[in-house]
């Protein structure tokens, strides 16, 4: 299920990386609607969530809050 639903993306996944050496930072798997990212949720061999290739992207956690058009502007 969906962490965060919003206009035209879904946080889809939230947590480690399985081949980090140091797990120190939160990755957020972001599913958009159109092809704007680079994954179909998985990484390395591992899927962590599943969307249409190039529907998702992973980024580090955030503490500043962007509306989902200035995250595609940040793409």
């Amino acid at each position: 299920g969906s962490l965060r639903r919003a206009a035209s993306i879904n946080a889809e996944y939230m947590g480690d990386l399985h081949f980090q050496e140091r797990r120190v930072e939160d990755w957020i798997g972001v599913e958009f609607k159109g092809p704007h990212g680079n994954t179909d949720g998985s990484i390395r061999g591992r899927e962590y969530f599943r969307c249409k290739r190039d529907h998702g992207i992973f980024v580090h956690e955030v503490t500043k809050r962007l509306c989902p058009e200035d995250l595609l502007d940040q793409i």
